[in-house]
């Protein structure tokens, strides 16, 4: 079964690569084959797995159904020694639409890079003492974000085939409405950034 998981950015936003630029950039986001900001495979499937666990917690549906979907967890599923169990489930990286990718790549090679430049801004910060709540000295950093309003597309595989009807609507069922309450992605989430709505469509 092929799906589509829709990110769209309601706040800047910032995966980051856990680097800097010297003298000039504390925290550098991620980015793709064509220098585009994205969301890794990994993320995308870390934030869908932790949504779908509190639903499931929610609605007490039995946690065997989130090791089916999303794979085995060997020290949490206390199965130390034992292969995990394959997911079902796999998400691609969410990067921009395809068109938009297309029609950037169909621009002269200045215009492009002014694009691609615009994706992002660079925002300061300052580090907050956690006994005084105030701003600590010397403690100014700029981060890179990714602009808000973008839109962001994942390719999402179910794998049913050893499923039933019933079965494969169930888990259908279950990551649709975990999808949905995805609030925020990324770093900088305490401070407002990583908003989004999120949304998983297809079925074929």
């Amino acid at each position: 079964m092929r799906l589509k998981l829709t990110f769209r950015m309601l706040a800047d936003w910032h995966c980051g690569t856990g680097t800097g630029l010297p003298g000039h950039i504390d925290r550098l986001i991620v980015r793709d084959a064509e220098d585009l900001p994205f969301l890794p495979a990994k993320t995308v499937t870390g934030i869908l797995r932790d949504s779908t666990e509190r639903l499931a917690a929610g609605l007490d549906v039995d946690r065997q159904w989130i090791t089916r979907l999303f794979g085995g967890q060997p020290a949490v599923d206390r199965t130390a020694g034992l292969p995990p169990m394959r997911a079902a489930v796999r998400f691609g990286p969410a990067r921009y639409p395809d068109a938009l990718r297309r029609a950037l790549a169909s621009l002269p090679v200045a215009s492009a890079d002014a694009l691609r430049e615009a994706a992002t801004i660079v925002k300061p910060g300052i580090k907050i003492d956690d006994r005084s709540g105030r701003a600590e000295a010397r403690h100014l950093r700029f981060d890179e974000m990714a602009r808000t309003g973008d839109v962001l597309e994942a390719e999402v595989e179910l794998d049913t085939r050893d499923w039933d009807d019933n079965q494969a609507g169930f888990a259908m069922a279950l990551l649709t409405a975990g999808a949905q309450l995805v609030e925020r992605i990324g770093g900088r989430r305490r401070r407002g950034g990583g908003r989004c709505r999120a949304g998983l469509t297809g079925g074929t």
